[in-house]
């Protein structure tokens, strides 16, 4: 370990562009700094709510410098390496650190992602803290890329949805990305989508096609286009809301036989539109009880995207570890 070079990257934003892999995704560097510097601030103050009563620094020599690893103890895909000098520079100026192992990429049970370097308090003072965010983002990336594999030979999209930890979305969906997924609507402001509470609200006065053509309109004066999305239960609102062609009809909590149904009505009702376009539209987006369990049956239906709540929501998060290396760069466990 003597000689290994670990540099500290957290000065150069740009250097994570050459370093990091970002899988498709949208987001810039410093829009994924910006919005994971306030996270790890409250991650760090949570943690160490008085660093001068209890610290690591009771229990190691505060003189002790040495090297540590982060290490994958399942198979997954790693997403957030980028944070980890961060991080780190919460702990010690001088803590270094190297990514091995770039975003997106699939990993093995053993394998060894990164190593740190500095004194040896301040590396175990950063364990619990580094391990939560790589551990939850390489988790969400990991499902993510299962569900888009079990979708493989369909044409279906997997999709996030806004059930993100708060604060966290642009890092859960970045880790989306980083398993293949792509992500759904960042905030209310990024779409309009027309839901059932909407329609009930509504449904006296105007039909959900009506609906629609007001939502237009109403961008139109605002000078905005926006995608506009429906959601529907029924087979009989699928047919209504194709009058006011929506960007996207999101079918909520339907059976695969609805599914299949509405996918014929969808491309039925194309077909007379005289509609130019590459493909069917409205696209057609499922949603609603779907899990890497069922995933592949939806996907074999036809829709075009798939919804998934639990990318972000309830996913189990990747089994990482951090350990002390010796002099010889040996685990000293």
């Amino acid at each position: 370990m003597s000689d290994l070079e670990i540099k500290n990257n957290n000065a150069n934003v740009q250097r994570i562009a050459v370093d990091l892999l970002y899988v498709g995704c949208t987001f810039t560097d410093e829009e994924l700094i910006k919005a994971a510097r306030p996270l790890i601030k409250l991650a760090v103050a949570e943690d160490i709510p008085r660093p001068n009563l209890v610290d690591a620094r009771m229990i190691v020599s505060p003189e002790l410098t040495g090297s540590a690893m982060i290490r994958a103890n399942s198979e997954g895909i790693f997403a957030g390496g980028w944070l980890i000098s961060q991080i780190a520079t919460h702990y010690g100026k001088d803590l270094q650190a190297k990514v091995l192992v770039r975003d997106g990429t699939r990993v093995r049970a053993g394998q060894i992602l990164a190593y740190l370097r500095g004194y040896v308090s301040e590396i175990v003072m950063a364990e619990r803290v580094l391990l939560n965010f790589l551990s939850r983002l390489s988790g969400i990336a990991t499902l993510t890329r299962r569900c888009v594999d079990a979708c493989s030979n369909t044409e279906a999209v997997v999709t996030d949805t806004r059930k993100t930890l708060p604060g966290y979305r642009v890092l859960d969906k970045y880790a989306v990305q980083c398993g293949g997924g792509k992500n759904h609507r960042m905030g209310l402001c990024d779409g309009i989508m027309i839901k059932d509470n909407h329609i009930s609200a509504m449904r006296a006065e105007i039909t959900i096609g009506q609906m629609v053509s007001n939502v237009r309109e109403a961008l139109k004066k605002k000078r905005k286009r926006l995608p506009i999305w429906v959601e529907v239960d029924r087979l009989d609102q699928l047919s209504e809301a194709l009058e006011g062609r929506p960007d996207v009809i999101l079918l909520d909590n339907m059976s695969l036989q609805q599914l299949r149904s509405s996918v014929r009505i969808r491309n039925e009702w194309f077909a007379n539109s005289k509609i130019k376009a590459e493909r069917p539209i409205p696209l057609l987006e499922a949603s609603g009880g779907i899990d890497l369990s069922n995933i592949a049956d939806v996907a074999r239906t036809g829709v075009d995207r798939i919804a998934v709540g639990a990318l972000t929501h309830s996913v189990p998060a990747l089994d990482l570890s951090l350990e002390l290396l010796d002099a010889h760069g040996n685990p000293t466990q």
